[in-house]
């Protein structure tokens, strides 16, 4: 719990007060229970802006990846002034891999990081 109080206060509230957005608790209708987070960050890593998400293991698998993070592109396209968002995985992370293809997300390629071979993916929010 303190850990995840530490990321809220010092990370993500950060990031809205900065950017205008941040990452955003996953929780489950049926349970009413936080089951993980997704959206958007500036990733001075890659100097853009990354949608990501990480759920608690026994939720993976079941569609929650791909719907909101679908619904944080449809929130970006009407609230936010952000026109490109990227994607990155770990090479043999499929799974994810398949999520960003289905938003939509295009590979534009493949680099070494630490020791890692991540895939980039993109999208364009803003229609042409």
């Amino acid at each position: 719990m303190e850990d995840a109080e530490g990321i809220i206060n010092n990370v993500w509230l950060k990031e809205y007060a900065q950017y205008g957005f941040a990452r955003w608790a996953v929780v489950e209708k049926a349970s009413g229970k936080v089951i993980g987070f997704c959206g958007f960050k500036f990733e001075t890593r890659i100097n853009a802006i990354d949608i990501g998400y990480r759920f608690h293991p026994d939720y993976w698998g079941k569609g929650y990846a791909t719907e909101a993070n679908q619904a944080c592109i449809d929130y970006a396209r009407a609230h936010l002034d952000i026109d490109q968002v990227f994607g990155e995985v770990l090479l043999d992370n499929h799974a994810s891999a398949h999520v960003l293809k289905k938003l939509g997300m295009q590979f534009i390629r493949q680099y070494q990081d630490e020791g890692y071979t991540i895939d980039s993916y993109a999208m364009n929010i803003k229609a042409p």
